[in-house]
């Protein structure tokens, strides 16, 4: 179910980069492709903190000195990111350079290579960092590089820098929810750069840390003595949480004040606030599945919508290049969002699955 619900979130965040947008009647703010990206978020924490539980497991750690313990813990940390990086980056590096061949064949006149731009796009890491530093490589595009969805990439690396050490330490962990909170708070009501802080840099850590905390609801051993106090833990945050996002959402609903940002900041709030309880409900679906074997097709064929859903949220910016330059040349002059979303998702789909079984066949010959 994970894989189904992160390619029916893909199509929502294609729809809104389509230009196509759902019309819910009182909600002029509703913009699905900000919402969908919360549970992105949610999903990532999770399987982050599961992945370094099962592989990783820093809290096995062992501790003769600090220097010793200091040292494993880098080494752990360096081979998480790596591994993390080689499993991501290719695909991007792919689609990046299809997108950049295509503007340089089509209209070479808005390339413009910078030496920012140029280090945040080759190394993914700094691709949200748009408050700071120039990173598209075209003169008339989005700020977020040559595929502007990748600045979620760029989040979930950085998380991925800081992971293995909030994994073995509670204190940072603690620590990141005070700043992040913080900060996220702070760029609600506009005190600091609002569409910046709230969730593309900083304050989005709270989004990564409620995965981690679904993970420790849902997978502390049943032996343990700390598994009721944390699942009551849980509920008690969630539902503290879930309260506060619905009471902020609400006086954003019926507030005149512009300086509430309602456009970003009510999509914001109502992605976690219906969206959080669903991806809870799925990945303790997607725990009590894993643990029975006879499921293993039904396994399977998450896991390959799964993969599909990432390479369609990597890849269809790239087909929206192409429908935006065929359209400047009268080619094909979409003037209709809902068909200019349905070709972009069709072409996304299909090169998806082509490049899904292109890793397939290369894999498997790396295995010869």
């Amino acid at each position: 179910m994970i894989g189904f619900f992160k390619l029916f979130l893909s199509l929502f965040v294609i729809a809104s980069h389509a230009n196509f947008y759902f019309q819910i009647p009182g909600f002029s703010w509703f913009n699905q492709g900000i919402s969908a990206v919360i549970p992105f978020f949610i999903i990532s924490g999770y399987f982050t903190t599961l992945v370094l539980d099962k592989k990783y497991n820093t809290k096995k750690i062992p501790l003769p000195s600090p220097f010793n313990s200091s040292r494993h813990l880098l080494l752990v940390a360096r081979n998480f990111f790596i591994s993390r990086f080689k499993k991501i980056a290719p695909q991007y590096y792919f689609y990046a350079g299809l997108a950049f061949i295509f503007i340089l064949l089509t209209q070479p006149q808005n390339i413009n290579i910078n030496f920012t731009g140029l280090i945040a796009n080759l190394s993914i890491i700094g691709l949200n960092l748009h408050q700071y530093f120039k990173l598209s490589l075209f003169s008339n595009s989005y700020y977020d590089g040559i595929l502007p969805p990748i600045w979620y990439l760029a989040a979930l690396f950085q998380y991925y820098l800081i992971a293995p050490f909030i994994h073995k330490f509670k204190i940072l962990k603690n620590i990141l929810w005070l700043i992040s909170g913080i900060t996220f708070i702070l760029a609600l009501f506009n005190f600091i750069p609002n569409n910046f802080y709230t969730y593309r840099f900083l304050g989005n850590f709270i989004f990564f840390l409620t995965g981690d905390l679904i993970y420790q609801a849902l997978n502390k051993s049943r032996h343990s003595e700390l598994v009721s106090k944390s699942r009551q833990n849980f509920k008690l945050v969630s539902c503290y949480l879930l309260l506060v996002a619905f009471s902020i959402l609400t006086i954003l609903q019926f507030s005149t004040k512009q300086i509430y940002q309602l456009d970003t900041n009510a999509p914001l709030l109502f992605g976690f606030l219906f969206f959080a309880p669903i991806t809870f409900l799925l990945l303790k679906k997607y725990c009590s599945d894993r643990s029975r074997p006879v499921t293993n097709f039904v396994h399977k064929i998450d896991d390959y919508l799964s993969k599909l859903s990432f390479s369609i949220y990597l890849n269809h910016y790239v087909f929206i290049y192409i429908f935006n330059y065929l359209k400047m040349i009268n080619i094909l002059p979409i003037s209709n969002n809902f068909l200019r979303f349905a070709l972009v998702t069709f072409s996304s789909v299909i090169f998806a699955i082509f490049t899904q079984f292109l890793l397939k066949m290369i894999k498997e010959n790396q295995t010869k």
